[in-house]
């Protein structure tokens, strides 16, 4: 689409120095996450997904480094998330960004078998 609507003015050109990034759910530090959020959060199901953006994940990798994105936050079910996502407002609930700190917290300890 730049191509296009730059004809003439300027050579549009794509170049991406880092590849997607997959990681097995069948992992250690995956099943942790499941443990800890059955606790914090009984009935939860952790799933898997694919994410179509940017991380930093593709540079871990190339340096041989495993990578799993994780951001635990509780939303109530009425909040609609997708509407608060990168939006001028985004925010999310204090109870939820503190239910996620401490879920973190116990994965990590988990985890590290802290």
């Amino acid at each position: 689409e730049m191509a296009r609507r730059l004809e003439g003015l300027a050579e549009v050109s794509l170049e991406s120095g880092l590849r997607g990034n997959a990681v097995s759910s069948d992992n250690p530090l995956f099943h942790t996450i499941a443990k800890v959020v059955s606790r914090t959060d009984p009935g939860a199901v952790v799933s898997p997904y694919l994410t179509p953006g940017f991380t930093n994940g593709g540079a871990y990798a190339h340096l041989g480094i495993k990578y799993m994105g994780f951001t635990p936050v509780m939303f109530p079910p009425t909040l609609e998330f997708s509407s608060l996502f990168h939006a001028a407002d985004e925010r999310c609930p204090v109870d939820g960004f503190k239910w996620g700190v401490r879920t973190l917290y116990e994965i990590v300890s988990d985890f590290v078998g802290a």
